[in-house]
């Protein structure tokens, strides 16, 4: 804390202060004297006037100094570069700059998992490892001070008496990494492209009807042997059914095992009753077109499906 300059008004009214105390004292000590003229009495008599004029303006200086001071502490503390700050860190802070520290420390470990597992990719007998911060614990040292203090001022003299007791408090705290929850995985989901394809038994045969009822309408005779072909009991697990529910609609996805152009796409519109083909399945690729790596594609997702609706 800085100190007071003497231009300050607390310097200046403990000065004034000062000064009267010593004319007090000398004017006390000429009224403890005998006098020698004829009129002692008056001459006390002006002493004493004396005395009590200067225990005023003392006694004014001292309430103008208590007002100060009242105006001081009740102000509010000063903010900016130059006010002092308090020592110590509040609780909240104190959490913050933890979980800090395990977040920055886990996306360091996360980056030496993958370093790790980049580095044994092609030795198969070591397993992968992730590395993670399983708990952290943290003791925090609290300190509680008490002070009493009673005392009695009075023009040059004071008497003052305090008490202080230390409480000194220990806190513990884990801080565990715990799996996110299910409404918060959820929430994720939700707002995650992705392609739910159609599992539901009962639903995928009303697919597979309708497409068996408008492909015996199609008009051109290789179009129907394409529907027959997704709609046969070897090939309907195969068959990737997106559905699109604002629409009322599906792409279907099929791919053969015969030969790399054998993949195709179709559409199917329950509200208009409608199928056409987006890719139909014979399709010749063109010179500058590869079909063979969306065929190996479609094929794969088709066997993983065949395995859960048997599952």
């Amino acid at each position: 804390m800085a100190h007071s300059t003497g231009n300050s008004p607390l310097h200046q009214l403990a000065k004034v202060i000062l000064d009267e105390a010593r004319v007090l004292a000398e004017l006390a000590l000429r009224f403890g004297q005998d006098v020698d003229d004829d009129s002692p009495r008056r001459k006390k008599q002006e002493s004493l006037e004396d005395i009590q004029n200067k225990l005023l303006h003392i006694e004014t200086a001292v309430n103008t100094a208590m007002d100060v001071l009242e105006k001081r502490e009740n102000s509010p503390k000063a903010v900016g570069p130059d006010a002092v700050k308090e020592k110590g860190t509040a609780f909240s802070d104190f959490l913050s700059k933890i979980g800090e520290s395990v977040v920055q420390s886990q996306k360091k470990l996360d980056q030496k998992s993958i370093e790790y597992l980049s580095s044994i990719r092609d030795r198969p007998y070591l397993p992968p490892t992730l590395f993670r911060i399983p708990k952290i614990e943290a003791e925090l040292k609290v300190a509680l001070e008490e002070k009493d203090q009673t005392g009695l001022n009075v023009i040059l003299f004071s008497r003052q008496s305090e008490m202080s007791r230390l409480n000194q408090q220990s806190l513990r705290l884990e801080i565990a990494a715990v799996p996110p929850s299910p409404d918060l995985l959820k929430g994720i989901q939700d707002h995650t492209p992705r392609v739910d394809f159609l599992f539901d038994h009962l639903e995928r045969k009303e697919v597979f009807d309708l497409l068996i009822k408008l492909g015996a309408a199609l008009e051109k005779l290789p179009l129907t042997r394409q529907v027959e072909r997704m709609h046969r009991e070897e090939n309907r697990e195969r068959v990737l059914i997106w559905p699109i529910p604002t629409k009322s609609c599906y792409l279907l996805l099929f791919a053969g095992e015969f030969s790399q152009n054998d993949v195709g796409i179709w559409f199917l519109d329950k509200n208009k009753a409608s199928l056409e083909p987006v890719v139909r399945i014979d399709l010749k690729e063109k010179p500058s077109e590869n079909q063979a790596p969306f065929r190996e594609f479609v094929f794969e997702l088709g066997l993983a499906q065949q395995k859960l609706l048997r599952g």
